[in-house]
């Protein structure tokens, strides 16, 4: 029901855009000290084809593979070959007669949304070519506690991955983590980058995270502090709204993301203290948070509007969002983020 038609389009951020871009540089030198050939790669949760547009300018065999009908097609017409399904058995089956073998797979923030991550994992691993790798990207769970990043803690994310649950759930189907490093998507992501056992040399990287993460003990006493520290947080925002609306202050958000609507739906607010939430993503635009009356609408309507207050909810975007906000805005609103912690981000000066 969720992935059938999906409102999320990797090349709407200006920042994701560009992760992806080093996403792919990185692919591409791991692979080449090797082979230098053409090699054929395949993302999985491809979605608009983002990724895999890299791989193309770079002479790449590409195929992605979204289960979302509108945005495969969008992907197809964009001249990324996309197949509209869900990465099962079946399909994995009939992409090794069809495409063969493969050099890498790729998996963006996909694992964390998915039932039974090991069985997607060893579907995968049955079309790696030999000395083939898997790089699997998703956020950290370590680092969602460390930024109370409870707004990332919602219906489409299924698993919560340490470093530690991750490397025994690819132990248990034959294959290893040979290299891990943490990038700063979503907030604070592991990319794993995995091969079949005993195929490449384990680098220094992954037991360094191991002894940094400490034993899993370690990891659930930090369950209760983050729980206590996210109550705290949200009775500090509520006051902080109802404060800003009895003063007589309007208050707008940016971003109407999933953490939007976690956040908004766990503090009770509505639009009586949210009086619209601004997106740049069309296919968003006109709909409501869920759960709530709050509108979203066109980035437009800010100066139509002239909001006191914007909340950016996509803090992990907060950089771009600033920028587009210092560079459209005919005045000068105060902006907020939630995440880590309330606090007010100063808007740039016009050039």
């Amino acid at each position: 029901k969720l992935f059938t038609n999906y409102t999320y389009l990797t090349s709407v951020s200006k920042e994701t855009v560009s992760h992806f871009e080093e996403f792919s540089a990185s692919v591409i030198k791991k692979l080449r000290q090797t082979t230098n050939r053409r090699f054929k790669i395949i993302d999985i949760g491809s979605n608009d084809g983002t990724l895999l547009k890299f791989f193309k300018i770079k002479n790449f065999e590409i195929l992605g593979v979204e289960p979302s009908k509108n945005v495969s097609e969008m992907a197809n017409r964009n001249g990324i070959p996309t197949i509209n399904a869900f990465f099962t058995l079946n399909l994995a089956n009939k992409i090794r007669n069809e495409f063969g073998l493969v050099d890498a797979i790729t998996m963006a923030n996909v694992l964390t949304h998915v039932e039974n991550p090991k069985e997607m994992l060893s579907n995968a691993k049955s079309l790696l070519a030999n000395k083939g790798i898997i790089v699997a990207e998703f956020y950290y769970f370590p680092k969602l506690m460390e930024n109370l990043a409870f707004d990332q803690i919602y219906h489409e994310h299924i698993s919560y991955f340490t470093l530690r649950n991750f490397v025994e759930m690819l132990q248990s189907i034959g294959l290893d983590a040979f290299d891990v490093e943490l990038t700063g998507a979503q907030g604070g992501s592991l990319r794993v980058w995995i091969s079949k056992k005993g195929e490449r040399v384990i680098r220094t990287s992954v037991g360094k995270f191991l002894s940094n993460e400490g034993e899993t003990d370690n990891i659930i006493n930090k369950y209760y502090h983050f729980s206590r520290n996210v109550y705290k947080l949200r009775d500090e925002i509520v006051h902080f709204v109802k404060n800003q609306r009895a003063q007589g202050k309007t208050v707008a958000g940016y971003a109407a993301s999933a953490k939007a609507t976690t956040m908004i739906n766990f503090c009770g607010l509505d639009s009586s203290s949210i009086l619209f939430i601004a997106d740049a993503n069309p296919l968003k635009q006109e709909k409501y948070i869920p759960g709530t009356d709050i509108k979203v609408v066109s980035p437009n309507m800010i100066n139509l509007l002239k909001p006191s207050i914007i909340i950016i909810f996509a803090w992990n975007l907060v950089r771009e969002i600033i920028s587009y906000l210092t560079d459209n805005l005919d005045y000068k609103p105060s902006v907020y983020v939630f995440i880590p912690n309330l606090r007010e981000i100063q808007l740039g000066d016009k050039k």
